[in-house]
């Protein structure tokens, strides 16, 4: 991500929205940078902090972080009583947690985990372009896997101009392997085996920087806390 950029790309690259749903909800007055409403077409610094807070939301007094377990069929953002549920509904109608909000998000359809927040700048160090942090999935494709692909991926490669840095490869299966990036560019994962000429069927997202899944089933979450907690944000350099 190249720094100064408009706030709603900012926030549609940070997974939290579209550029379109970004509008609307500046628009609603619940984005914050720098603890003042932002405006649309505002511009963005690498220094900013920026927050997404329910609409009677105060700035934080003090900072909470959640590992979640989404399952697949679930909206990360953008969801409505009226439509479908999103996972932030689910988990103030199910558990009363409010306030935070997703670090990036996944499609639909897959599963995994999900980090929440509401201090933003945990999405700032792992989104920012120099940053280096895992992201470890399990992958299921549809069609058996070669080595040449896998040393295609494990290289780094072009995806519509973006060069991706080296990814980590381990096979598990002929259609099934682990896949490790360090970068957060949207849908990259579906991106890079799309170009390769692979179709996802199955996609779980096991771990981000040193927070992994765990054993939580699908809709379960964790609150993080003592070393768990420490070494994340220790990897992040956020004191």
């Amino acid at each position: 991500m190249e720094f100064p950029l408009r706030i709603n790309k900012y926030l549609a690259e940070t997974g939290i929205s579209t550029r379109r749903g970004a509008d609307v909800l500046i628009a609603k007055g619940i984005v914050f940078v720098n603890g003042k409403k932002a405006t649309i077409g505002q511009m963005v610094a690498k220094t900013d902090n920026v927050e997404v807070r329910t609409s009677k939301q105060a700035a934080p007094t003090e900072y909470t972080y959640i590992a979640y377990h989404k399952p697949a069929g679930e909206l990360t953002f953008g969801g409505s009583e009226e439509t479908e549920r999103d996972l932030l509904m689910r988990l103030e109608k199910e558990y009363k947690v409010t306030g935070l909000t997703p670090v990036g998000r996944l499609e639909k359809a897959n599963a995994g985990l999900i980090l929440l927040t509401n201090d933003g700048r945990v999405t700032r160090k792992l989104f920012a372009a120099e940053a280096e942090f895992d992201r470890e999935y399990l992958v299921t494709v549809d069609k058996r896997m070669f080595g040449a692909v896998y040393a295609q991926l494990e290289r780094g490669m072009k995806i519509e101009r973006e060069k991706t840095k080296p990814a980590k490869v381990e096979r598990i299966d002929s259609k099934t392997f682990r896949f490790t990036i360090q970068e957060g560019k949207k849908h990259q994962v579906k991106r890079m085996l799309a170009a390769c000429g692979y179709q996802i069927m199955k996609l779980v997202r096991l771990r981000v920087a040193t927070v992994s899944l765990g054993k939580m089933k699908p809709g379960q979450f964790r609150v993080l806390k003592g070393a768990e907690l420490t070494e994340f944000l220790e990897a992040l350099s956020i004191k």
